[in-house]
């Protein structure tokens, strides 16, 4: 059987047609698409994409108010867009940290009922707020265990990352995906990671070829492939992971067999 190639981390993008264009271009199977209600690839214009760039820089603000105003329309998109392609699309649902513990519950088994949700994510949280992430892990560990996706480059700093370690102990059943290679952070995040049985790492977003030749080499059980679309370009990061993975087993884990194992795909 073919090991699929998948990434493990895009988001909707519009018209869909062209995502799916890209992704038949790279070679990528299937995609595990997250929610966003930023759309820079709507716009044409320089000025156009600004103004959405700096919608995502409130956005990734964490600030409760803001993340709320957009929840809504994003995940109705989101949904939609994995109803209408599931052939090339799984998905990620999504709550807000600062929920009702009870309320919170009752809509991540709704989202698991009805549109069959892997994960949660993409958490995008102010630096000094991760504490407030405990009810998502305690939700998760009560309901199918799923993995949590967190979004870990600027504005978090390597003490948010330690404190999500912190949760990710207090609750070992929870899987928890450290995006974008802890930005910076990338080499403590490495010891982070490799530490801490539930813990794995995304490579999207890499900003540099030999950390991610290194996370490979690290962590070669713990790494998924991902783009990042529409932020990141699919064939350009497809031939960067092979060009600093020649070892074929290892790239077969990282391009699809970890994320595979890890979402029972």
């Amino acid at each position: 059987m073919k090991n699929l190639i998948i990434d493990g981390h895009s988001h909707v993008t519009f018209p869909v047609e062209k995502h799916l264009a890209c992704m038949d271009e790279a070679g990528i199977d299937k995609t595990v698409l997250f929610r966003t209600s930023i759309h820079p690839e709507s716009q044409s214009t320089e000025a156009g994409v600004k103004v959405e760039m700096h919608r995502l820089m409130d956005l990734l603000s964490g600030d409760p108010a803001i993340v709320r105003e957009h929840a809504k329309k994003a995940s109705e998109e989101l949904f939609d867009v994995v109803e209408r392609y599931s052939d090339r699309f799984y998905c990620f649902g999504m709550v807000q940290p600062d929920m009702d513990f009870d309320e919170m519950k009752e809509m991540v088994e709704g989202q698991i009922a009805q549109h069959h949700i892997l994960g949660l994510g993409e958490f995008t949280l102010a630096s000094g707020t991760l504490p407030s992430m405990e009810n998502v892990f305690k939700v998760s560990a009560q309901t199918a265990c799923l993995p949590l996706w967190i979004h870990c480059f600027n504005p978090l700093v390597l003490e948010d990352i330690r404190q999500i370690e912190v949760l990710a102990r207090k609750y070992p059943s929870v899987p928890v995906i450290i995006g974008h290679s802890g930005g910076s952070n990338w080499m403590e995040t490495i010891d982070i990671v490799k530490r801490n049985p539930n813990m794995f790492i995304d490579v999207s977003a890499t900003f540099s070829s030999m950390v991610l030749k290194i996370i490979i080499q690290e962590l070669p059980d713990k790494t998924f492939f991902g783009v990042d679309y529409p932020y990141g370009d699919m064939w350009i990061m497809r031939k960067m992971v092979e060009r600093v993975c020649p070892d074929k087993v290892t790239l077969g884990k990282v391009m699809g067999g970890n994320i595979t194992r890890l979402l029972k795909l």
